[in-house]
């Protein structure tokens, strides 16, 4: 046990779920609903998605991926990015009205979250491959 917490999986990983932890703050104290920077993305995920992002990143790390935790770390910081600055749009909800606004930013930050997610697998049993052929 004490050789698992001295190791560079735990360190990394827990670094990674430190900065997830930091997210929430940020997104707590400034984006929220109310706070005077209001943004929907940042606010949408750390309420309803960072958590289960901050699972699905750090398990595989704690298990020895720990380069796939920084890579999805990397993805939901761009999910929510990319989310608020794609996500706001017009749609006509009802024939014979005005368009109305709609925020699509929390979609976009969950595919992009998930496209790293691959990119991370994919990077990991490059390395592991390439660790058996040495």
């Amino acid at each position: 046990m004490n050789n698992f917490l001295r190791s560079k999986q735990f360190k990394y990983t827990s670094l990674v779920f430190l900065a997830y932890l930091a997210i929430y703050l940020i997104s707590w104290q400034f984006f929220f609903i109310g706070r005077p920077s209001h943004l929907y993305t940042p606010d949408w995920t750390a309420k309803h998605f960072l958590w289960i992002a901050c699972l699905i990143s750090c398990i595989p790390g704690f298990l020895g991926a720990y380069r796939f935790s920084f890579i999805t770390l990397f993805g939901y910081i761009a999910g929510v990015v990319f989310g608020e600055i794609f996500g706001p749009s017009m749609k006509i909800m009802q024939e014979g009205m005005d368009p109305m606004p709609v925020h699509n930013g929390w979609f976009i930050a969950i595919l992009t979250f998930f496209a790293f997610c691959v990119i991370g697998i994919v990077y990991e049993h490059y390395l592991k491959k390439r660790r058996q052929k040495i």
